[in-house]
């Protein structure tokens, strides 16, 4: 009789370890999907990362370069590798040029980055950087 209840406790683990949820780390509003169909942070490139932060986050990051500061403002700095004694210029810079990367309300996440893109690459303080996307 001690053999079914051990059976069953297996068969309910076997079964909740199938239904775990997967969190994507590349995405900071933390979206999960089931199983292992979420791309892996490790697999996309920088350039790839970069944009699915964007996609994700483009309202904070909007008014964290309205104001030239903040956690979100600070994290895409850091996907684009820029040094942190860099990164105060470059806070700056993105508060400076709001209305080139947010032309309208409608700005979408891509077109945000190709006019950072844009901005940084006539910039002599930036233009090393490598393109965006």
């Amino acid at each position: 009789m001690k053999t079914l209840p051990k059976i069953a406790l297996v068969s309910i683990l076997a079964l909740s370890a199938g239904a775990c949820t997967v969190i994507d780390p590349s995405s900071s509003s933390h979206s999960s999907s089931s199983g292992g169909d979420s791309k892996s942070a490790s697999l996309m490139t920088r350039e790839q990362r970069i944009a699915r932060f964007t996609e994700n986050n483009l309202d904070h990051l909007k008014r964290d370069i309205s104001v030239g500061q903040g956690e979100y403002l600070s994290s895409l700095a850091s996907l684009m590798q820029i040094d942190a004694s860099r990164q105060p210029a470059f806070f700056a810079f993105a508060q400076d040029n709001f209305a080139k990367l947010f032309p309208s309300a409608q700005t979408r996440a891509a077109d945000m980055l190709a006019a950072l893109d844009r901005e940084m690459s006539a910039d002599p303080r930036f233009a090393q950087r490598v393109a965006l996307n």
